[in-house]
């Protein structure tokens, strides 16, 4: 099935183009692909649902137990091949759910997620938390899970942007080979792309009259 945003074209937009780039249809895969499955909430109350296999998976872990995991898709838009549509995801897992022992409920994360969608230097990331189950193979040189649960909301822009996902529910399964070399060229480039993180303001209190 063609990547949902392959359609995108930064540069002239009409309301209708976009509406009609983001209808998919989902479709049954194979166990060892890597995709993912995003509900995309609208302001009037209606969602639409989306989905995009990646190409690239890879992964690397530490001592402490910290899992990355880097999904990388780079299609040429069919609207206008001229352009080329990149998607690269960051998962950060920060534990592991042992089966068995872990007790899950749906409000549970293990895991930060960035999900990018850009072409040239006009760039937008999706970022927020979910839970993600994952095992090794033998040789820990594979790795197979699924993201169970996780929300999105956007935050960095660079450029101008048209922001296509809003709030969102994402879900997936994944299939990574461990190769920390491209886990950190990746993660160096999407970096430096997106820039810091933006200063935390936090909310104001609210006083209510006495």
């Amino acid at each position: 099935m063609a990547s949902p945003f392959a359609h995108l074209n930064w540069d002239r937009v009409v309301p209708a183009f976009w509406g009609m780039v983001l209808i998919v249809v989902l479709a049954g895969c194979s166990n060892r692909t890597t995709e993912l499955r995003i509900r995309s909430f609208r302001s009037d109350g209606t969602s639409t649902d989306l989905f995009e296999r990646f190409d690239e998976s890879y992964f690397s872990h530490d001592a402490r137990g910290s899992l990355d995991l880097v999904l990388r898709s780079v299609r040429a838009s069919r609207q206008d091949p001229t352009q080329v549509i990149r998607q690269i995801v960051h998962i950060n897992a920060f534990w592991k759910p042992v089966p068995g022992r872990t007790f899950v409920e749906s409000t549970q994360c293990n895991a930060t997620i960035c999900y990018l969608i850009g072409t040239g230097p006009v760039v937008i990331s999706y970022e927020g938390a979910g839970f993600i189950t994952f095992k090794l193979d033998w040789f820990k040189r594979k790795l197979t899970g699924q993201l169970e649960s996780g929300e999105l909301a956007p935050l960095r822009r660079v450029g101008r942007p048209r922001d296509l996902l809003g709030q969102a529910q994402i879900t997936g399964r994944f299939a990574a080979s461990r190769n920390k070399t491209r886990v950190l060229a990746l993660l160096g480039g999407l970096r430096r792309e997106l820039g810091p993180m933006p200063t935390y303001t936090p909310p104001k209190e609210r006083r209510t009259p006495r």
